[in-house]
């Protein structure tokens, strides 16, 4: 039996469908849950909230369903809520018809989960696009929420890719090809990650993500098509055919510098403009890049606190993205370069005012100026902030936290203002942060 036939073999056994020739794709069902975002966006993502009252279609069960309508890469998308018996008082299913015209007869059914308060779960589900003589596989998932039983949203996720065997140098290894763009080909565009004001964006592009070996068990790395990855001190350009059937990975003769992050644990997402490098798990010891300037799209780190019960420690952790900010850093051909990066964090208040009535939601930054997320002091989610609002005279005329909101993910707290306040007014804020470190910023708001 050749290698290739054995590989084959044995990633059939595993569930794990390839191309019998090198460098060829095929197909895929892809889960949106399971995309290694790397901080990057799920692309293949499509919302809406413009929800009607069905009219007369055909595979519908509800006589109460509600219809919309989204426009994606691959064509129109028609969705209707609905229940898997006339009678029912709650939504149970999503009806999407990818042919876009109303026709639910034999679309593809969705079970809805519930959640809480309104809150559903889109169970991931297998199904077909047809476009056209091809049949392209995917999975569908995402969430939708009903508020207030009136006002609805949809967050619909398509994933599908391709998958196949690519040489990199002298050694085969697996690839799986995200389609992040939506058009279901999975072929190579790239958009740079920094815009031309130097701010940060997410950049849009489909992935490839590049196996340890010819078997999908372990991820050595990821690169968008048609940039280039670094691989075991070499660098190797993705290519990427138009119509996604055929990929293939040329070396690359670059010039490398080192960075320098001084945390005992940290990981990080860097992207430039034609490279895409994961640090997994990486201490004070330098890394090495090619040269370019770079920005975090994620990054990750540990703070070890040392306690009494076993198993002798506790970790603390940030996480957070520099998508929006315009941080970044240059690595130098043969130089290494101190990046400054995680703690120490500041604590900041963003104010929105809509008349009298006041939203106050926890902003926490970090060293370098990315938003950091997500904090886990003491490996548990921070504990609710207290704030206290003080008029110009210095008194103080209200006090409450910022509670965790788990729909907009944030720390946030609500008021409307008494009629007998006006003018500048100062909001301060105490927060635990453990062992990380990290300082609180007042903020300033005027009602008049």
């Amino acid at each position: 039996m050749s290698r290739i036939a054995a590989i084959l073999c044995m990633l059939a056994m595993t569930g794990a469908v390839l191309a019998a020739e090198e460098g060829t794709l095929v197909p895929v069902a892809l889960d949106a849950n399971d995309f290694p975002s790397y901080g990057c966006s799920f692309g293949n993502t499509h919302f809406t909230s413009a929800f009607s009252k069905a009219g007369k279609y055909s595979g519908i069960t509800n006589p109460h369903a509600m219809v919309s309508i989204l426009n994606t890469a691959f064509g129109r998308v028609c969705v209707a809520e609905d229940s898997y018996t006339a009678e029912a008082a709650e939504p149970e299913v999503l009806r999407l018809d990818f042919t876009g015209k109303y026709n639910f007869t034999n679309a593809l059914a969705v079970r809805l989960k519930p959640i809480k308060n309104g809150q559903y779960e889109i169970v991931p589900t297998r199904g077909q696009i047809h476009r056209g003589d091809n049949s392209v596989p995917i999975t569908a998932s995402g969430s939708y929420v009903i508020l207030d039983g009136q006002h609805r949203e949809l967050v619909l996720k398509i994933g599908t890719g391709k998958e196949g065997i690519c040489r990199f140098g002298d050694k085969l290894r697996a690839v799986r090809v995200w389609d992040l763009n939506g058009d279901l080909r999975c072929g190579g565009f790239f958009k740079p990650s920094v815009g031309k004001n130097g701010t940060i964006q997410y950049p849009a592009g489909n992935m490839v993500v590049v196996y340890s070996d010819d078997t999908f068990a372990r991820p050595a790395g990821s690169a968008f098509v048609d940039r280039c990855i670094f691989l075991d001190g070499r660098a190797y350009q993705l290519k990427v055919s138009a119509e996604g059937s055929h990929i293939c990975a040329t070396p690359e003769d670059v010039q490398t510098g080192q960075i320098r992050v001084d945390h005992e644990q940290w990981s990080g997402y860097l992207m430039s403009e034609w490279c895409f490098f994961l640090v997994p798990d990486a201490n004070g010891t330098p890394i090495t890049l090619p040269m370019g300037h770079y920005a975090f799209l994620r990054f990750g780190q540990v703070v070890v606190e040392p306690i009494d019960t076993p198993p002798g420690f506790r970790n603390s952790y940030v996480d957070g993205t520099a998508v929006g900010t315009t941080a970044g850093f240059d690595v130098v051909a043969g130089k290494v370069t101190a990046v400054s990066v995680g703690t120490p964090l500041t604590a900041g208040i963003m104010v929105s005012i809509n008349g009298r009535d006041v939203n106050l939601r926890l902003a926490m930054i970090d060293n370098m100026g990315n938003c950091a997320e997500h904090i886990y002091p003491k490996c548990a989610r921070l504990r609710d902030p207290m704030i206290e609002v003080f008029n110009d005279a210095g008194e103080r005329i209200h006090s409450g936290t910022l509670a965790w909101c788990s729909c907009v993910e944030s720390f946030s707290h609500s008021w409307r203002v008494p009629s007998q306040y006006k003018g500048q007014f100062t909001v301060r804020m105490k927060c635990d942060f453990g062992p990380l470190e990290a300082s609180t910023k007042e903020a300033t708001f005027t009602i008049n």
